[in-house]
């Protein structure tokens, strides 16, 4: 059996090493501590791992050849522990699916799950449907609509002018996020891609003939106007960027002021006190990988910037549940999970979710209509894995 203990969930993982009798306490922090651990287990027994493998993962409570049931057991409150602690990062249904796939180990403990998935589900989202925000002595600004769960932590980060870096899956909301941020702080927002071929001057500004004559004459850009004036700028697909761009947003970013040569009257842009920079990237700057393969590495100089302020995102189950009705909702999490099962190098992101109720409320698309266009570009192989032609 061959299997990928970089693939497996973190619940999965403790799940794994409660079984190997490692209380829950005495477990790593840390998921790379986690697997490191599950891979010296893999070492030392591998026909025991595969067993607790084939428990945990694969649901596979069968028993081994004999017929006999699996022997290993870990304590129902360890169990619901585990499970109960996801709980605020999971929607109703993959807390579903988590719960069945312990159901022939413990129906109490599948009970209990949901019991407690329901109580915080409707807590969480009646604490981020209507949210309050107060920064330093202004009175609080209520911010409507649902808003994700990381929401609060990137806000106080704002509050404190720190650089933030969302790193997160494409179509998750990192650009709608930082919109309500400036709007929570009551700042102007602004952006700009940093994709491959956006050259220094989207950020510094332009020297051009526009002048009487056609005198030269500085145009500024969105950056040095945020920066100077004060409000929120996202630098969107940052790991996208250009190696020599990084090096000039690098020293506006670490001081209080740069230099733009062409501004001949007024050549040091000075920030202000209310700018925040906000960074988005679909990697943690390590480069391209299977998933975002057009994405460039990111050297410490720029990840030291952002190092306190970066904050990993995911699809938010808070938002998607007031965004899609209960088909679109269950028909996403359903590919997303199998997706993830298979290991498949594809995405289905809030943003084609998005659309895809955009075009049964305005057309009555039904999920065969809408699938049509998200597995256009899917090869056979994948669309047997996901059970579709």
């Amino acid at each position: 059996m061959q299997t990928v203990i970089n693939k497996l969930q973190r619940y999965e993982m403790r799940m794994m090493l409660a079984f190997f009798d490692v209380p829950l306490k005495e477990q790593p922090k840390h998921s790379p501590d986690a697997r490191k651990l599950l891979t010296s287990f893999q070492r030392a027994n591998r026909e025991k791992y595969d067993r607790i493998y084939r428990i945990c993962v694969e649901q596979d409570v069968s028993g081994d050849e004999s017929g006999e049931p699996p022997k290993e057991v870990i304590a129902f409150s360890d169990a619901s522990r585990i499970i109960s602690q996801e709980v605020k990062e999971l929607e109703d249904s993959a807390v579903r699916t988590v719960s069945e796939k312990y159901l022939a180990l413990s129906k109490d403990l599948v009970k209990q799950i949901q019991e407690e998935a329901t109580e915080s589900i409707n807590r969480e989202a009646k604490k981020f449907n209507r949210l309050e925000i107060k920064v330093g002595t202004k009175k609080p600004k209520e911010i409507k609509g649902a808003v994700p769960e990381e929401f609060e932590r990137l806000l106080q980060l704002a509050s404190s002018r720190l650089n933030i870096l969302m790193v997160g899956p494409t179509g998750c909301g990192k650009t709608f996020i930082s919109s309500k941020i400036a709007e929570a702080l009551d700042l102007d927002f602004s952006s700009q891609s940093c994709s491959a071929g956006v050259s220094e001057s989207a950020f510094s500004g332009w020297l051009i003939p526009v002048g009487a004559a056609g005198k030269f004459v500085y145009v500024s850009s969105e950056f040095v106007r945020i920066y100077e004036n004060g409000g929120v700028f996202l630098f969107d697909e940052m790991d996208a960027s250009d190696a020599n761009m990084l090096v000039f947003l690098n020293q506006a970013l670490a001081n209080d002021s740069f230099t733009v040569p062409q501004r001949h009257t007024k050549p040091l842009v000075k920030k202000h006190k209310d700018f925040v920079a906000i960074a988005a990237a679909n990697t943690g700057g390590g480069g391209a990988d299977a998933m975002y393969h057009g994405r460039n590495s990111l050297d410490e100089a720029t990840l030291d910037r952002f190092r306190v302020g970066t904050v990993n995102m995911d699809y938010s189950p808070t938002v998607e549940r007031s965004l899609f009705c209960e088909e679109i909702l269950e028909w996403g999490l359903k590919i997303r999970l199998s997706i993830l099962n298979n290991n498949l190098v594809r995405v289905l992101s809030t943003r084609t979710m998005i659309d895809a109720q955009k075009m049964k409320n305005d057309h009555g698309w039904t999920v065969e209509q809408f699938e049509q266009g998200y597995f256009a570009s899917w090869s056979k192989e994948e669309l047997a894995i996901v059970g579709r032609r």
